[in-house]
């Protein structure tokens, strides 16, 4: 795939009206500013006294922890489309891309939040990498009149890599007098509740690889004066290579916005309803979040040829987002 972007640059060929594109993306996740944070803290909470020595080797130790995370990573993103025209009102576009996505920067902070009550906790990986995507897609557009379209698109996504969790266990001190004994033993010092526990700890991973296919219906078009309407329908279907759910991924969407539109203002209204998506694996049962419908607004004021003022309303309706594990009248979170 890229040795075909090389060669249309080789000969000079540009693929369609639409062109190629190419982008190259240099990743540099220095995590310096929690190492400054940490080595910060340390130096304000240090005593006057001998253990000013312990907290210099803390220090040293932040600085090798950052040397040991700092990655970088080169990504070379192709993204060749073509279009023809197959009548004045009608558009076969066909395209592949090479995408990339940086993970959620909560998801590769090296981070651990613990539950000494159930033994468990989450954690950041900093040795995550990127969501990472092959994907191609192909769609007719009709355009009846100049500001009117319906089109349908089918796509289909080779998924590299994306983020999920997984379980590991960890050894951390906990102060209790009740220990659950059969993962936790005695530390031996001088404090008699003081113990060392196994925790389940929730961890960013890598999820490996999988595929997402699907089509999507969309159709724009005014009904009155200034005012329209966009209707738009997505089936996605996607699973990981091991079985597992993608995280994210909504089987069906839908979306309804109707809109008003000139030169100065512009206001929109959508209702969204999308089904119910898997979102991780939590303390080894896999999360999902409820399907949702909301009612969101918008409003832009044109001030000037070149600012604009704008005013977003979200969810207006209030409903609620819940999470479940196994059956969703037992929610976990809301």
């Amino acid at each position: 795939f890229p040795l075909l972007v090389a060669a249309f640059d080789a000969i000079g060929i540009v693929p369609g009206p639409e062109g190629r594109g190419r982008r190259v993306v240099r990743l540099w996740p220095h995590l310096l500013f929690f190492g400054i944070a940490a080595a910060y803290l340390a130096l304000r909470q240090a005593p006057f006294s001998n253990a000013v020595r312990e907290d210099l080797l803390t220090l040293a130790t932040v600085k090798e922890f950052i040397n040991r995370q700092e990655r970088y990573a080169t990504e070379l993103l192709p993204s060749p489309n073509f279009a023809f025209d197959l009548s004045d009102n009608l558009v076969f576009r066909l395209g592949a891309a090479r995408t990339m996505a940086r993970p959620d920067y909560t998801d590769i902070v090296p981070r651990v939040s613990l539950n000494p009550g159930s033994l468990t906790g989450h954690a950041g990986n900093p040795q995550g990498d990127p969501y990472r995507a092959n994907q191609f897609d192909f769609s007719f557009e009709y355009y009846p009149s100049e500001d009117s379209v319906f089109a349908l698109a089918l796509f289909y996504k080779d998924i590299q890599s994306f983020v999920s969790s997984e379980i590991i266990s960890g050894i951390f001190p906990v102060e209790t007098a009740t220990p659950n004994l059969s993962r936790c033993t005695p530390d031996g010092g001088p404090n008699p509740n003081l113990y060392n526990c196994e925790f389940f700890i929730d961890q960013r991973a890598n999820g490996g690889g999988g595929r997402v296919q699907g089509f999507e219906v969309n159709a724009q078009t005014p009904i009155w004066g200034d005012f329209g309407v966009l209707v738009n329908y997505t089936y996605s279907d996607g699973e990981a290579d091991s079985g597992d759910p993608l995280p994210g991924n909504s089987l069906h969407t839908f979306n309804l916005t109707g809109f008003y539109e000139n030169d100065i203002v512009s206001a929109r209204l959508s209702y969204t309803e999308h089904s119910e998506f898997f979102v991780t694996f939590d303390r080894g049962s896999p999360l999902n979040q409820d399907g949702v419908q909301s009612l969101d607004g918008t409003v832009s004021w044109n001030v000037t040829p070149r600012i604009a003022l704008t005013f977003d309303a979200i969810n207006l309706t209030e409903e609620p987002i819940v999470q479940f594990s196994g059956d969703s009248f037992r929610p976990r979170a809301i």
